[in-house]
């Protein structure tokens, strides 16, 4: 399973909505027999990163100057986990 977007509208964050759609999907995506979740952040998305990584994602590579930015780009954290 390819994650492309998890987004939480910011006066709704930090409720647990965001773990709440990861979950979901993870379980969707094993109820249809998908054994691997891949998904990029950007490394300047900091609460995106602690999400993913809190629930058992794992650095697997980084994508170079990936997403632009006003002020330039930024890399990109290719992340997985088994599910």
């Amino acid at each position: 399973m390819d994650i492309l977007t998890i987004a939480v509208l910011p006066e709704n964050r930090g409720r647990g909505i965001g773990r709440e759609l990861l979950a979901r999907a993870e379980n969707e995506a094993r109820a249809g027999g998908v054994s691997l979740a891949i998904l990029d952040v950007a490394t300047d998305n900091l609460a995106a990163t602690a999400l993913y990584r809190q629930a058992g994602y794992r650095h697997l590579t980084t994508r170079k100057a990936y997403y632009r930015r006003a002020k330039g780009r930024v890399d990109a954290l290719v992340m997985q986990k088994w599910l």
